[in-house]
């Protein structure tokens, strides 16, 4: 069987009959056909044409006209019969026979082709290959014996036959199917389905291939679901084909319908061309149809969507909470629906179902119908509110009650027709709110309808007709579309219409997002694009598409998933009804991310104008440079006026400037006062400027152009604004073109701020003084002069002086210098026209040397040369008052005198010139070497013997050569020790050596000091030698090897030499003397940080408590001397001990050294008045107590001891002895002389400087002041170590 291109008629093909039954739809009735054929073997009607193909099985063709009934037959098409064939939408007729062969023929039945193949042909068909150029379906496939695939596009001249053979596992070729871009999907008798290419580089290649059954009967493919159906077995295995490089697990899950009674019996199947309905047909006469898909219904009411879940079902979804709210049947199949906050409508033609829905229902029936009407026309939309129900259709709508008021309801609000005149256009779209009732019209027209106060409050007229419009929730923001395609954003309130720029034209549908009122979402068939509305920017309101970060100008779009209906936007994710009829979100990639504390979601946040969200991301993100992210942020919140956080962005950015500048207009509450001073910000002046002048302070504007000396424009507004500003004005932009010298006009405007103005205001002085430069400078010079005169202004006579000099009017220019007090400058010029006397009265003042020199100049070629010196002097040119007092003046005394005084060099060399002319050499060798002329001054020095001058004048200036010929000079005279202090300059160690051993003992010291700086063996050997006497054979003073040892560095040894000079000197009765080395030696150590021997401490301890015995003699602390121990050696010390022992009280200590003392071999030496009463108290010596020495605590262990101990029996310690006592150190008591830096106990110290004229007992330096010392604590540790 098979229907006409009209499908009106079918033709029916009987078993073995040559009649051919055709049935008329409309009429119901059966036309017979008689073919005169034996017997019919295929029929085919063409697909856009009123011709009918019949085949024979003889091979005939006969073609009937269904419009003229005629019936044309052609014998000979094929010798065999005629199993298959097809038309194409060209009403090209392509048949094959069992002569295997495949005939192309036109519509009259002329043969245009005529092919052979090897085996059987069947299943003949046309498509469009993949690389057809024409885009015509051409190409004809057919199946041969059941094991190949052929292919020839007809059309083509260079085409050949191209024969597809498969894997022998795949069995026979049951059925294919031809679609999308020249695919073909085969189905094999073993259950596998395979898809192929016709491209010319694909062919051959299978693009995918996979087993559904045991066996397989039929397959086919619904262009509009993109899926594919197979029958085998007794199944029927649907799969999604919308990614066919990834079928194999879209098949694995494939929807599977078994029927249990039709094992092996199932024949064709096959899908209705909008994809609900599959059908399959049975070798068992049963016939079986499924609904696939159900039509996309769907509305929504904010957040709530109603949509279709089957033919005769819907239900209520709310996609925030994602619940089910309710799910009710309806007694229709529905064409439209719609949905309201407390009803829901269903219709199709002109019939209209409304229900009352709510989440609680008390029947339990979730919706309730309260009315159903049918309209006269064709209803195409409805649009529900909480009352009414604008019905749409034939561009009319009708406002109606959803059910039915009581009788106190108004008459005149119950229903209303719109359009309500007829102007000659027609309502072309409508929308509905809680609010309002808005359409749009063919003529461009946009009106709302408020439904409180049943009246128009709003109509825009715009351009071109509206197609379509989509507002906001509330109806305060409408987008719309006119009929070229192009969107708008309207605002009702202020009727702004803003264009929305990158909008794709063929968006159908826009959708708000409900929970984030600034957001659109367009969608088209591919892809949806987020759109931002920024109500409030410094430009006004504003409307971009959501772009790409990196990629500037790339607008995000989200991609639409095949068969995804949108109904609603909410959070960045669209709600869409697929084909199947459930519902599925879609993520916009501009929202994708977009909470993330990234850079990514930092921009994300920023495109979608949610900058506090980008704030708190960006103040959350480590690790980034967040410089460039702050600028972006900051410049995003002042371009949206949101000053607040702009201030905080600056903060962190550390912009003191902005912040301050910023935090004054959080104050400010009038609009245009805020954009005037942001566009200020954004140097948009000429905006800033309008908006001001809107605004309820218009000064500002006036304020702003003056501060941006803007002044014509300045002038203009204060003209306009407040006259009483002009002077000023005029005046400051007067002084801007004066220094722009455009003179003439600063003249006109000077005089144009004096107008009026009080003459002895500053204001008309600024103004006169302006008036006066701008006269001179356009050539008025008398009036300008006169004017700068009489003023008396010395800083408007300078600059009349300075406009003066560059006319070249040096006089005038001159005189006014002089006003103005600039003598320097007057003077020069007076100079420069020698107007000389005119310099007299002011002279005095010139502090600039070049003018004194100038003057000068010209004096001395006047010969004036007293005058000129004078001139010289006072610009402090030194050498050519020189040269005029030796040359002109003939007063070589003050020359010589200045020279001295001012170290000339110059003129150092012309006085060193005289005295030779005067043969006075030494004072011409000192002003050579001041001259720094070395050589001749050197040659000077030897020829007349004035070497000693040289040396003396050149003193530490010279280089080692001078020296070195010095020291040779020197030498050659015989002047050893001179000749040697020269050669130690320049480092002859070896030379200078000798010369001094030379000189004997009186240079030892210099030969000492030699060998420290030459650091040499040789040369210390030399001088030792000389020491010890092997040179001469007399030995030299030990103090000399003393003092070798220490310039050599070797302390050791000094210090021994040290100690056997103190030795010496004590035993010859010099304790100062020996006291004084061991103290020098001892200091010699310190300085050098190295650290001082034992022995040689106690030495200079031992010596130094005899010094002091002497100066605490009669003193109170007599005790503290008296029990030092000494040396037992020396009668005359012991007899010291003794005496000064029994003074103390200390009788057993006395009585020990008294014992001592009378011995045989020191009793003749104790002097004769001390003897007796020695002799006697060692005689009448009695057993009885002594003064009890204090104690007191060692510093280092804190262990009490006697205070005159020195070493600590407890910690075993050495303890620095006091300097001015002898006793112990205490920490607490600690202080040092402030020159040696020996220890004295502060206490102690103190008593002694008061009565020894405050001299140090150690080192004989007087002291001022003494304190406590706070590293008391380091200063012992310093000593012990």
């Amino acid at each position: 069987m098979d229907w006409d291109s009209e499908g009106e008629m079918l033709a029916i093909l009987l078993e073995s009959s040559g009649m051919v039954p055709l049935w008329d739809l409309n009429t119901k009735k059966v036309q017979e056909l008689q073919t005169s054929m034996k017997e019919v073997t295929f029929l085919k009607w063409s697909l856009n044409g009123p011709d009918l193909a019949i085949g024979s099985i003889k091979g005939t063709l006969m073609l009937y006209n269904r419009r003229t009934t005629r019936t044309v037959p052609i014998k000979g098409k094929h010798t065999k019969r005629i199993t298959c064939g097809a038309w194409n939408k060209q009403n090209v007729l392509a048949l094959a026979g069992d002569d295997f062969q495949i005939t192309i023929s036109s519509a009259s039945g002329d043969t245009l082709d005529q092919k052979s193949v090897r085996a059987d042909p069947t299943l003949l068909a046309f498509s469009t290959s993949k690389d057809s150029t024409e885009n015509k379906d051409t190409t004809l496939s057919a199946a041969i014996g059941g094991k190949a695939l052929w292919l020839f596009d007809y059309n083509s001249k260079e085409s050949r036959p191209i024969e597809l053979a498969f894997q022998t596992k795949y069995g026979r070729l049951i059925s294919y199917r031809w679609f999308g871009d020249g695919y073909i999907l085969v189905g094999y008798q073993n259950g596998y389905v395979v898809v192929l290419s016709t491209h010319i580089s694909e062919i051959g290649n299978e693009i995918n291939s996979i087993k559904l059954h045991s066996e397989l009967n039929n397959i086919c493919y619904s262009s509009k679901l993109l899926k594919g159906a197979s029958i085998g077995d007794n199944c029927i295995k649907v799969f999604d084909m919308s990614d066919l490089t990834n079928m194999d697990s879209s098949m694995n899950n494939c929807d599977i319908i078994t029927l249990e009674n039709e094992y092996n019996s199932l024949k064709k199947v096959q899908w209705t061309d909008d994809g609900q309905i599959l059908t399959v047909s049975s070798n068992n006469g049963a016939l079986y149809s499924y609904l696939t898909s159900i039509p996309s219904l769907h509305h929504c009411y904010h957040t709530k969507i109603l949509y279709l879940v089957s033919l005769r079902e819907v239900q209520i979804k709310d996609v925030a909470t994602d619940q089910a709210l309710i799910r009710f049947p309806i007694d229709i199949e529905p064409h439209f629906v719609s949905l309201g906050p407390e009803h829901a409508a269903v219709g199709m033609n002109n019939r209209v179902q409304y229900y009352r829905w709510s989440e609680q229902q008390e029947d339990g029936k979730g919706a309730t119908l309260v009315g159903e009407k049918e309209y006269l026309g064709t209803v195409e939309n409805v649009h529900l509110g909480f009352q009414y129900v604008a019905v749409y259709g034939g561009g009319r709508i009708t406002l109606q009650l959803i059910e039915q008021p009581d009788e106190s309801f108004p008459q005149d609000r119950i229903e209303k027709f719109f359009p309500d005149k007829d102007d000659g256009s027609h309502i072309t779209c409508v929308a509905m709110t809680n609010h309002f009732l808005i359409y749009g019209t063919s003529r461009g027209n946009m009106i709302l309808f408020s439904l409180e106060d049943w009246n128009f409050v709003n109509e825009y007229r715009f351009d071109v007709a509206i197609t379509n419009l989509f507002p906001n929730p509330t109806g305060t923001r409408i987008v719309f579309l006119d009929e070229t395609h192009a969107a708008y954003v309207y605002n009702p309130v202020d009727d702004v219409v803003i264009t929305i720029d990158k909008f794709a034209g063929s968006a159908d549908k826009v959708m708000w997002d409900e929970s984030d009122p600034t957001i659109f979402v367009a969608s088209d068939n591919k892809s949806f694009t987020t759109y931002v509305y920024c109500p409030v920017t410094r430009w006004g309101p504003k409307v971009y598409a959501v772009q790409q970060h990196e990629q500037n100008g790339t607008v995000v779009k989200t991609e639409r998933p095949y068969g995804f209906a949108p109904i609603l936007c909410n959070a960045g994710k669209v709600a869409c009804q697929v084909k199947s009829g459930s519902l599925a979100l879609v993520n916009l990639a501009s929202h994708d991310g977009a909470q993330e504390m990234s850079v990514e979601g930092f921009h994300k946040s920023c495109n979608l104008l949610r900058l506090d969200q980008a704030y708190h991301t960006l103040c959350n993100l480590t690790g980034v440079d967040k410089a460039p992210l702050y600028h972006d942020l900051s410049q995003l919140a002042l371009d949206n006026m949101e000053i607040e956080l702009a201030a905080k962005v600056y903060r962190k950015q550390g912009n003191a400037a902005m912040v301050m500048a910023l935090d004054q207009l959080c104050d400010i509450e009038e609009i245009h006062l805020i954009h005037g001073h942001m566009a200020m910000l954004h140097r948009d002046f000429s905006d800033a400027e309008t908006k001001f002048l809107q605004s309820s302070q218009i000064y500002l504007a006036l304020e702003m152009r003056r501060d941006l000396m803007h002044w014509d424009r300045a002038l203009q507004l204060a003209n306009h604004l407040d006259k009483a500003k002009v002077p000023l004005l005029s005046r400051q932009y007067a002084e801007m073109l004066e220094m722009k010298a455009e003179y003439a006009r600063a003249m006109e405007l000077y005089q144009s701020g004096m107008a009026n103005a009080n003459p002895t205001s500053a204001h008309y002085q600024a103004c006169m003084q302006g008036y006066a430069r701008a006269t001179i400078r356009c050539g008025n010079v008398r009036e300008g002069f006169k004017i700068a005169k009489e003023s008396g202004d010395k800083k408007l006579c300078k600059e009349c002086a300075i406009a003066f000099e560059e006319l070249k009017q040096l006089e005038d220019a001159a005189a006014l210098y002089e006003c103005a007090d600039s003598y320097d400058k007057a003077a020069e010029l007076y100079i420069q026209i020698k107007k000389y006397d005119k310099l007299t009265p002011f002279m005095s003042r010139i502090k600039n040397p070049k003018i004194h020199i100038q003057l000068a100049k010209s004096r001395e070629q006047e010969g004036k040369y007293a005058e000129a010196a004078k001139s010289y002097q006072d610009a402090s040119d030194w050498l050519n008052v020189i040269r005029l007092n030796l040359t002109h003046l003939n007063n070589a005394t003050k020359a010589i005198e200045i020279v001295n005084k001012t170290k000339s060099t110059d003129g150092a060399a012309m006085i060193a010139k005289l005295c030779i002319d005067k043969k006075n050499y030494k004072r011409a060798v000192e002003f050579l070497i001041m001259a720094e002329d070395h050589d001749q001054a050197f040659e000077l020095a030897q020829h007349h013997n004035e070497m000693s001058t040289y040396a003396t004048a050149i003193g530490n200036k010279g280089s080692d050569d001078e020296y070195l010929s010095i020291a040779e000079y020197f030498e050659n005279k015989g002047e050893a020790a001179t000749s040697a202090d020269y050669y130690v300059r320049v480092r002859e160690y070896d030379r200078a050596l000798k010369l001094y051993l030379k000189c004997g003992e009186d240079q030892v010291d210099k030969a000492i000091q030699v060998i420290g700086l030459a650091n040499n063996d040789a040369l210390t050997t030399l001088l030792i030698d000389f020491l010890m006497g092997d040179m001469d054979g007399a030995p030299k003073d030990p103090k000399h090897i003393f003092k070798l040892y220490m310039a050599l560095g070797n302390f050791k040894q000094a210090a021994k030499t040290a100690l056997l000079i103190a030795k010496q000197e004590q035993e010859a009765g010099n304790y100062l003397v020996a006291h004084q080395v061991l103290f020098e030696m001892t200091r010699e150590l310190d300085k050098k940080k190295v650290h001082v021997p034992s022995d040689l401490r106690q030495a200079l301890m031992l010596l130094h408590s005899y010094m002091i015995i002497k100066d605490l003699n009669g003193t109170k602390d007599l005790i503290m001397p008296a029990q030092i121990k000494f040396p037992n050696s020396t009668v005359k010390i012991l007899t010291s001990t003794v005496l000064q022992c029994i003074r103390a009280g200390l009788k057993s200590k006395a009585y020990e050294y008294a014992a001592v003392l009378v011995r045989e071999e020191n009793r003749s030496k104790i002097e004769e008045k001390y003897k007796s009463k020695i002799i006697n108290f060692v005689r009448k010596k009695k057993e009885e107590d002594t003064v009890q020495e204090e104690m007191t605590p060692c510093p280092c262990c804190k262990t009490l001891m006697p205070e005159t101990q020195l070493d600590c029996d407890q910690c075993q310690n050495h303890i620095p002895f006091c300097i001015a006592s002898g006793h112990h150190m205490v920490l607490e008591d600690w202080s040092c002389c402030p020159h040696c830096e020996f220890s004295a106990l502060f206490s102690k110290f103190n008593k002694v400087l008061q009565s020894n004229d405050s001299t140090c007992p150690m080192c004989k330096k007087k002291i001022t002041k003494i304190t406590k010392s706070t590293n008391a604590s380091e200063l012992l540790k310093k000593y012990i170590q």
